[in-house]
This record gives C-alpha cells, sequence and structure tokens, in this order.
C-alpha cells in the first residue's frame, strides 16, 4: 500500500507541476492576444497572434501531458479534488480563444 500511495503522491505533485506550466502558457497567450489587439500595425500584429498560438499549442500539450498523469491517478485509485489547478488549466485551455483572434484580424 505504501508504494501505491508513494506512487499517487509522486503523480499529484506532477500533475500541479504540469497544471502550472500550462496555466502559465496559457497566460501568456491571453497577454499576446491582447497586446495584438492594441497594435495597430499588421505584421506586428500577425506575429504577435502567431506567438500566441504557439503559447496554446504548449498549454494544450501541457493538457495533454496531465491528462496521462491525472488517467495514472485515477488508475492507481487516488482522488484529484475539485477545483484544483488542474481544472483551471482545462477552463482556459477550453474557453476558447477565437474571439480575440476574430477581433485582432477584424482591425486590419
Amino acid at each position: 500500500m505504501e508504494g501505491a500511495a508513494g506512487e499517487a503522491l509522486t503523480g499529484y505533485r506532477r500533475a500541479e507541476r504540469i497544471a502550472e506550466t500550462g496555466l502559465k502558457h496559457a497566460d501568456r497567450a491571453d497577454h499576446m492576444r491582447a497586446d495584438a489587439y492594441d497594435l495597430e500595425e499588421k505584421p506586428a500584429r500577425d506575429a504577435l497572434v502567431q506567438a500566441a498560438q504557439k503559447q496554446d499549442d504548449k498549454a494544450r500539450t501541457e493538457f495533454t501531458n496531465l491528462t496521462r498523469v491525472l488517467d495514472t491517478l485515477h488508475d492507481l485509485g487516488a482522488t484529484v479534488t475539485p477545483n484544483t489547478l488542474h481544472v483551471s488549466l482545462f477552463r482556459q485551455i477550453h474557453r476558447g480563444a477565437q474571439p480575440r483572434e476574430a477581433d485582432t484580424k477584424g482591425t486590419e
């Protein structure tokens, strides 16, 4: 039992680190899109939107990694509490970035 409990604790800590990293990427993407919205020069705006997309992609990769860790924890019988960084990352990733991207493209 100690082995499974230790493995679960390690998995939970890993999940927290992954969620933190994913949230940082998602936040960077949001800030980049907001900054792009304020730019008048199309090339600079497009470059910033593209950089934001890369940050979104990194956040989604972390979300995929997080899902794998949470599946492993589930298989170990561990319970992940609601309202943790995991939930925040899920909401950040799935809330959709389309309106901001559409807004920046509409100011060409």
